[in-house]
């Protein structure tokens, strides 16, 4: 269970993080 808590809050970052590169990217 503690693995899968890390998977999901890390997805969350790593989308939070691609979300950021793709808006400074468009401006």
């Amino acid at each position: 269970m503690d693995g899968f808590y890390l998977m999901k809050k890390y997805t969350f970052a790593a989308r939070a993080f691609i979300f950021t590169l793709v808006l400074l990217f468009v401006i």
